[in-house]
């Protein structure tokens, strides 16, 4: 009897520990975002029960109101939203750095990276029933060189797009950029009209029902595609931030972007919403001005780890490749080899006035000084890549194509001949990881609030 009361006082306190443990868990995950796209978790018995009309609805927040009929051309967060549901582009980069095929079927780079053929997908159609052609996306890339738009710095290095047959396109390239990639990521449109008055059309999941600029824009299923919307409706619609207590306290929206440093806290405390982070291009990076592969790497094998980014950063997300804070293996870090300092007695450094930049500064010299590894730094006001880089080591913030040179897009684009473009990202992480040139510490990420378990639509994957 004694046995089976302390078996009980066991179990009762194994799951008090088990509670706790979780609470811990779940707070340390929403103070710091050490590599997973969910940083916060909310819980269900937090949510307020909704209407059945309004469980078919998602309603998403905008913080900048769409200012025309035509969403594709403007670089705010409602864009982010419409490419994901309405306006696919002809690839997908994922928040894990993985590349999906979406309205191509094939696209490999040919000719060292100067030209790409693209094979799109036959099975896509638009919302009106339009099947997707090369006709169309022709047009559509068309569209956008004749606009400002976010996309010009990277359509400007197009020489022209060419048609091969009624599915296949040629991109020819005027410089061999590794940048160039991201073409493929720009929206598909389709004026139907062909008078530019009323918005384009997708072939996502969902169609454009209504735009009322500076107001709601209203998404309905798109019948015709492959695969079929959650939602019998979505709508998007901006949001007051000065109200956020109340936004948080209300639910009526099923996610918003929010504000990491101010906004964070009062969606924790309502425990009603998970928070996740999509990365962004922009981070902290290590670039080497030297030859010495092993000196490099040891230097890389320092800053590798989340220890390092929570000594060194309050906000971003541990990097674990060069082109994805989130990504999967095989990434830069995998691949990278050990190194030593037995050839060196000294490096010097070379940073901006950022706290960033001095911390990881700091904690480097303090690790070679136990290294027996003397440090020194030049200090400098820059925000650009320097045009010269005077020290051993630049502890950098930017993207990292900043710091490729010409010579490594070339030899990146031969090395990797014939390549089909869903491997971009992962021979990315290959050929650097060998040169080693550049080290990846941290990214910045964007904060979403999602209400607990309303399905996402895998918006932040």
């Amino acid at each position: 009897m004694k046995n089976k009361k302390a078996k009980t006082k066991i179990s009762i306190f194994i799951s008090a520990a088990a509670v706790i443990c979780a609470a811990v868990i779940i707070l340390v995950s929403a103070c710091f975002n050490t590599g997973e796209s969910i940083v916060f978790h909310g819980s269900k018995s937090n949510v307020l029960k909704q209407s059945k009309a309004r469980r078919n609805t998602f309603v998403i927040g905008v913080s900048s109101a769409i200012p025309d009929m035509h969403p594709y051309f403007h670089d705010n967060d409602a864009l982010y939203f419409f490419q994901k549901l309405v306006y696919e582009p002809l690839v997908s980069v994922n928040n894990d750095g993985s590349v999906s095929y979406i309205n191509a079927d094939k696209i490999v780079f040919e000719n060292a990276g100067t030209q790409a053929k693209v094979y799109l997908d036959k099975k896509k159609t638009f919302s009106d029933g339009t099947g997707l052609t090369a006709d169309i996306v022709l047009d559509s890339y068309n569209a956008f060189m004749e606009k400002e738009t976010a996309y010009n710095d990277l359509l400007n290095n197009v020489e022209y797009i060419q048609k091969a047959d009624d599915y296949t396109l040629v991109f020819k390239f005027k410089l061999v950029r590794i940048s160039n990639m991201q073409i493929f990521n720009i929206p598909v449109i389709y004026d139907a009209d062909r008078i530019g008055g009323s918005t384009c059309l997708g072939t996502g999941n969902y169609a454009v029902k209504s735009i009322t600029p500076d107001g709601d824009s209203v998404l309905v299923r798109n019948e015709n595609a492959v695969k079929k919307g959650k939602y019998s409706e979505i709508v998007l619609r901006p949001m007051d931030y000065s109200q956020i207590q109340s936004l948080a306290d209300a639910q009526n929206f099923d996610v918003f972007m929010l504000n990491k440093e101010s906004q964070a806290d009062i969606i924790k405390e309502s425990r009603a919403y998970d928070i996740y982070a999509v990365g962004q291009e922009n981070g902290w990076y290590l670039n080497y001005n030297s030859d010495n592969l092993s000196v490099c790497n040891a230097i890389a094998n320092l800053a590798s780890g989340e220890e390092f980014f929570k000594e060194t950063h309050d906000f971003g997300a541990y990097s674990k490749g060069i082109t994805s804070a989130f990504m999967k293996k095989p990434n830069y870090h995998s691949r990278l080899k050990k190194g030593n300092f037995d050839d060196v007695k000294s490096i010097t450094f070379l940073h901006n006035y950022e706290a960033q930049a001095n911390a990881i500064y700091q904690t480097l010299s303090n690790a070679l000084l136990q290294k027996d590894v003397a440090c020194s730094d030049f200090v400098s006001d820059f925000s650009d890549y320097p045009s010269v880089l005077n020290a051993d080591v630049l502890i950098y913030y930017g993207k990292f194509t900043d710091m490729v040179h010409h010579a490594d897009h070339e030899r990146f684009f031969e090395k990797y001949r014939g390549m089909d473009i869903s491997d971009f990202n992962k021979n990315i992480e290959k050929y650097f990881a060998l040169q080693n040139k550049i080290t990846p510490v941290s990214k910045d990420t964007v904060w979403y609030a999602s209400l607990t378990g309303k399905n996402t639509m895998d918006l932040f994957y």
